[in-house]
């Protein structure tokens, strides 16, 4: 415990804290491919060191489903932080934002 309030300064404070703040889900995101990383791998060796071939599909599928995961994520980073450079590279540029509000649409009809 830390100072009169009885605030900790640990790991599972700071991630508690971006949990819950906005806007900062991708600062965790090595934090989930860790998490999913270390599912994969004790759902591999589980599949590989069990004699029972249901335990070993079952953790195979699971090992698969969790590498899917692990994929999507990070393509979706991906896709947000190239979202995200366009924008900045718009505004830097002095182009309106394309957010999609009514102000920006024209009258078609």
């Amino acid at each position: 415990m830390n100072g009169a309030h009885g605030q900790e300064n640990g790991a599972g404070a700071w991630a508690l804290s971006l949990l819950l703040t906005p806007g900062s889900s991708t600062q965790l995101v090595p934090v989930i491919n860790f998490c999913l990383v270390v599912v994969m791998a004790i759902m591999g060796y589980t599949a590989y060191s069990s004699s029972v071939s249901a335990v070993q599909l079952h953790c195979s599928i699971m090992a698969a489903l969790a590498m899917g995961l692990l994929i999507t994520i990070n393509w979706f980073v991906a896709i947000y932080n190239e979202a995200k450079a366009a924008e900045a590279e718009a505004e830097a540029e002095g182009r309106p934002r394309r957010d999609g509000s009514a102000t920006e649409r024209r009258k078609t009809d």
